[in-house]
């Protein structure tokens, strides 16, 4: 039987009630059980999951969509450009609710009819980070699912959220880098957000996509030979051959 931890201010009693009442909507699922997503079944922690909302079998057709939360203009523009393509085409967008690009391609993706979208927190699903952003998550649990490793009650830290990244990428068939700061270029001991997600996803041998133009995805294509990608056509053009590449070996297995 799971256990809970109860949160540090378990002698509040209107709290401790608001936390029953969250556990009682939140499932745990675990690897090979009901519905554990299946990208996630190569990962060698294969974490169970908290989970608010629903995932399906179709959101193995998922792509992560990452980037600065810091968003330019353009980054703005093109993340909206780029899930709208990717949300038409049937795929599930998945990122990590944070704000800047997350948000954006979030948001943009609910507002296409039948697209789905799920958000990894790196806190417990009562702690939802950044708190501007709970009515944005009570959306996405009624078209998506919010997801997190870690039990309610467990507090937002850079360490949950920079380990949660590999979720992120791990629900994913691939993960589109949308910009990034400056303030990462040229660190070796890397912790930003995004160029962790984008490893992890290497590491994980998914196919990663970066759009030219900012120091974060020049960076990734010239250093880590990701694929760079100037249109949401032709990073069209490079999914339907990972997926056909897939199927193919599905179909061997």
């Amino acid at each position: 039987m799971q256990r809970h931890p109860w949160p540090k201010r378990s002698w509040d009693f209107t709290f401790r009630i608001r936390y029953i009442n969250l556990l009682k909507m939140t499932e745990i699922i675990r690897c090979g059980i009901g519905s554990y997503p299946k990208n996630l079944e190569t990962l060698s922690d294969k974490p169970d999951l908290y989970l608010r909302g629903e995932l399906k079998a179709d959101d193995e057709y998922a792509v992560a969509v990452v980037g600065s939360r810091k968003v330019s203009r353009k980054g703005a523009i093109n993340t909206r450009e780029y899930t709208k393509v990717l949300a038409n085409a049937g795929f599930t967008i998945v990122s990590g609710l944070a704000e800047g690009v997350d948000t954006i391609a979030h948001t943009t993706a609910l507002g296409i009819n039948g697209t789905r979208t799920i958000a990894v927190l790196g806190c417990g699903l009562d702690r939802i980070y950044p708190e501007k952003n709970t009515g944005l998550a009570e959306k996405i649990i009624k078209q998506g699912a919010l997801v997190s490793e870690y039990p309610p009650g467990t507090r937002i830290t850079k360490l949950h959220l920079l380990d949660r990244n590999r979720l992120v990428s791990g629900l994913a068939l691939a993960v589109l880098v949308i910009e990034g700061g400056k303030e990462i270029l040229g660190v070796k001991d890397i912790r930003s957000g995004t160029l962790t997600t984008a490893k992890h996803a290497i590491n994980q041998n998914k196919e990663v996509f970066a759009i030219p133009g900012s120091p974060t995805t020049d960076f990734i294509i010239s250093e880590w030979g990701v694929t760079p990608v100037n249109s949401p056509l032709e990073m069209m053009k490079h999914l339907r051959e990972i997926i056909k590449l897939l199927d193919q070996i599905s179909m061997m297995g």
